[in-house]
Formats: C-alpha cells, structure tokens, sequence
C-alpha cells in the first residue's frame, strides 16, 4: 500500500506520494536549478518543506529520503543565516537535522555541547550566530520603534 500524505498547503484530495521520494538520487539532484526557482524566503520555506514532509510522523522515511531530507536542511541553513535573522528558525532546521543524525534522542543536553562551537553538519547550532541574529532584530525593533513613534508625535502635533 502507498503511503500518502497531504502536505501543509495542499487539500487531502491532492496528497504527496511519498514513495516518489525513494526516486530522487540525492548524489545526482540538480540543487542548484532547483534553487534557482526561489528567492529568498520562498526559497528557505521549499527547502524546509523537504524534511518536514519526509519527516512527517504518518510517514516510515526510508534511509535514501532521509538522505534528501538531511541534503536539503544542509543547504537550508546557510540561507537562513544569510538572508534572514530568524534564529527560531535556524534553531528548528538545526534541530531536525540532529534528530535526522541522532535517531531517537530526545535532543542534546548543555554537558554534551559544552565547549563545542556550532557545527551544523553534526545538528549543533552555531550559537554566537543566533547571539549575533538576536543583538540584531532587538537593534532593529528598538530602532523602528522610535521612528514609530517619531511619526506618532508629529500626526499629533498635526
């Protein structure tokens, strides 16, 4: 029996067939056309789609979509860091692939990562970046909100 599954923007009467997973070769899939269909945050949002469908708990993954999965959060992460500050984000891609690579640990503990620098290829994340990411969006936010307010001022002084 075929394992079906509806994928978060499609309607259960168009469901994904998982075994067309099994089809793709990771070694020979053309990234970089597919990458070259998206910008930006359609582009992270397709690539975090692969491990969310595959990893979908009604789905038994079979080790070569695991292979996709863990292959698409690999290129997933250098475009959140590049092109985004959404450390929530990173830290969820950095989280699948460690389930991905560490099967049915629960996640990692502070004595595990203690000392370790962030090596995402291994499902540690590069915690000086999500530092970095949220100095930036507080910087951000506090700057736009004193331009909100800027603005509030001078309707009302209007």
């Amino acid at each position: 029996m075929e394992e079906t599954v509806a994928g978060p923007s499609q309607s259960p009467s168009h469901p994904v067939n998982l075994q067309t997973l099994d089809l793709i070769d990771v070694d020979g899939f053309d990234w970089k056309v597919f990458e070259s269909t998206y910008k930006d945050r359609a582009l992270i949002t397709r690539l975090l789609h692969i491990p969310d469908l595959i990893l979908n708990p009604t789905f038994s993954p079979t080790p070569k979509a695991l292979a996709l999965a863990r292959a698409a959060l690999l290129r997933l992460l250098p475009h959140i860091r590049a092109s985004t500050w959404d450390h929530g984000l990173y830290l969820r891609a950095v989280a699948l692939l460690d389930s991905l690579l560490h099967p049915g640990k629960v996640g990692r503990d502070a004595e595990s990562m203690d000392g370790v620098k962030g090596r995402e290829e291994t499902g540690v994340p590069d915690m000086d970046w999500v530092e970095e990411a949220m100095e930036n969006q507080q910087r951000e936010t506090s700057r736009l909100d004193v331009e909100l307010r800027g603005y509030l001022s001078n309707l009302i002084k209007e």
